[in-house]
Formats: C-alpha cells, structure tokens, sequence
C-alpha cells in the first residue's frame, strides 16, 4: 500500500484541526477522502493510546466541562439532569450543579 510522507501527512491533519472540511482538505491537497478517513483513524488511535496511557491517577481539584454541557443542553433539555447523575456516579456525590462549576473533585 502506498503511504503518504510524514510532511503531507502532517499538513493534512494541520488542516482538518484548523477546521478545513474532508472535502476541501480533499481538495487541497489532491488525496482521497478515504485516505483523509483513514489517516484520522490512524490519528484518532495514537491519541486515545497516549491517552490511556499518560492520563492515569491525575489529581484533580476540578474539571471544566463547558463544551460538554453546551452540547448536552442543545440536544435535550432534560439531559442535563442526565449529565449530573453520570458524573456523580463516577464521581461521587459532591457536585456542583452549574455548568461551569467544578463537577468532579477526583483526587488520587
């Protein structure tokens, strides 16, 4: 199978992060949306490995999840109630219940 260079590579993903579509990256740079597709798996998958991997025992005082329930709130009014149940349960019950506020005092 034929394999991009890292620099092409690299410029493809600096694109999409940038916000640039898969069809105008397509464009762009003249590659097959399913070589972008795949590129993203391969992307996606080291992430979530360094991820998984350095992102253990963290000391939390307080996460911010603004996105989280900006997009919660747009999808369904009653998720929110939702929203705080799951992250209590995983938690614990000390939780804040503005959206902005700390939602999970996770310590070590």
């Amino acid at each position: 199978m034929n394999r991009l260079p890292l620099d092409r590579r690299a410029q493809i993903i600096n694109a999409l992060v940038e916000g640039n579509s898969i069809r105008s990256t397509k464009r762009m740079f003249n590659v097959h949306r399913d070589t972008i597709m795949r590129l993203l798996v391969e992307v996606g998958s080291g992430c979530a490995t360094i991820l998984n991997d350095e992102m253990r025992d963290l000391s939390c005082r307080r996460i911010q999840v603004d996105e989280i329930w900006a997009y919660v709130q747009k999808k369904n009014a009653t998720s929110r109630q939702r929203m705080i149940a799951a992250v209590s349960a995983i938690c614990g019950p000390s939780l804040h219940s503005t959206p902005t506020a700390s939602l999970c005092p996770h310590t070590a």
